[in-house]
């Protein structure tokens, strides 16, 4: 079968050479009228011939009969695309293209009517350019379409796929576990067995002792068992020792001192390794909606998002704290002259609603319902002023409340 492929694959590509050869480029030169200089003449194309056509279909027959039947081998994907470069060739080769119309062709194939065509056929960023090369006859150029070439993702490029992790886990739980198949299994050093929390002593002693269980079955279950543990335990040793790196660097260790530590051969080498496992730590605090690239470029423009938004929350507290600060007066002296404004229901249940909040304003939340709430009775103040046509305030005061209170928020 893949012999069958790879002599479909030779008969695809000789049908592509034919094809190109449809758009060789004419490099001959004529006078210019009225002058002795030459000019290069209009390009010109040489038609293919029909017995090209036949051979394609057969070799497309080919991968159509495998797809049927070895999906694995030649995929639907796969095949479509193979359709899709053999529509493109069926189309070209038969064509007896004129001077003008391989003029346009020969402009339409520039670099950026390719990209742009690819990626509104495709919908993805065209990756096979157009190039010309010398024609086998020497007679002119031809048009030629370049390998596809793989890219490697950038080394800050953000993971598509969250890495599987054990994550939390009942350790304990598990180690008493191992330890009652022991028991049932009258293992007579059972009782040497650590507790329950000395996780790496216990599986220690579970590999030192697994002849003990006789039972296949008891057998299979402590293997994934222990299997399972010392993976927990895998992950939660890279977070440990990042925190272990940042309180010796904290402490003012270089990363010269922590060689020989992360045992590695230079201080680049103990800077890269550390910023891999800060990413495990990054990828566990997001708790896997945001999983980091162990790369020390990945985890370094991570650790840049982090600070700038911490940054962010700063100055939206702090924004907060001066608004807090102007609307806290205002809603006082709202509060207090209130007999000297219209009795309007929605201004009095509004009203209502800060002298509610307004004693134990202390939270973020509260804070925000204060000057949501002072901005309605603004509101309210104002539909009613418009509304009757006559001043919301009765008093001197409690004009000058709503003065403030509507400075606050302008229309």
């Amino acid at each position: 079968m893949r012999t069958a492929l790879r002599s479909a694959n030779r008969r695809i590509q000789s049908v592509r050479t034919q094809a190109n050869s449809c758009l060789i480029v004419s490099t001959a030169a004529r006078p210019s009228p009225g002058t002795d200089r030459s000019t290069p003449a209009a390009p010109t194309a040489v038609p293919s011939t029909a017995p090209a056509l036949a051979e394609l279909e057969r070799a497309l027959d080919v991968f159509r009969t495998v797809n049927r039947t070895a999906k694995d081998v030649v995929s639907d994907s796969h095949l479509q695309q193979l359709e899709w470069v053999a529509s493109e060739l069926a189309l070209a080769l038969p064509l007896g293209l004129t001077e003008t119309a391989s003029g346009s062709l020969a402009d339409l194939l520039t670099s950026d009517a390719v990209h742009a065509y690819l990626l509104l056929g495709r919908r993805q960023p065209a990756t096979l350019p157009f190039t010309e090369c010398e024609s086998p006859s020497g007679k002119g150029r031809l048009i030629v379409m370049a390998h596809r070439t793989r890219r490697s993702a950038g080394p800050v490029k953000p993971l598509l796929k969250t890495p599987v992790r054990i994550g939390s886990l009942d350790a304990a739980a598990l180690v008493g576990e191992l330890r009652q198949l022991h028991e049932e299994a009258e293992d007579k050093d059972v009782e040497r067995m650590p507790a329950d929390g000395e996780l790496f002593q216990a599986l220690l002693y579970l590999e030192s002792h697994k002849g003990a269980l006789k039972n296949p079955e008891a057998r299979r279950v402590a293997g994934i068992k222990r299997v399972q543990l010392w993976e927990y335990l895998r992950e939660q040793v890279d977070l440990h020792q990042a925190q272990a790196i940042e309180d010796a660097r904290a402490a003012n260790a270089t990363w010269a001192d922590l060689v020989p530590a992360l045992a590695v051969n230079a201080a680049s080498a103990a800077y890269n390794k550390a910023k891999r496992l800060r990413a495990a730590v990054l990828s566990t605090a997001s708790h896997g909606d945001r999983p980091v690239r162990r790369t020390p470029e990945a985890v370094v423009e991570v650790e840049r998002q982090i600070a700038a938004q911490a940054a962010a929350e700063r100055r939206a507290e702090e924004e907060a704290r001066r608004r807090h600060e102007l609307v806290f007066p205002v809603a006082q002296r709202l509060l207090e002259h209130r007999a000297g404004l219209t009795e309007d229901e929605d201004v009095i249940y509004w009203l209502n609603e800060v002298a509610e909040v307004l004693p134990r304003c202390e939270t973020p939340t509260q804070k925000v319902s204060l000057r949501t709430y002072v901005q309605a009775v603004v509101r309210e103040l104002r539909k009613s002023e418009s509304r009757t046509g006559r001043p919301v305030a009765t008093t001197e005061e409690a004009r000058l409340a709503y003065a403030a209170a509507a400075d606050l928020f302008p229309r």
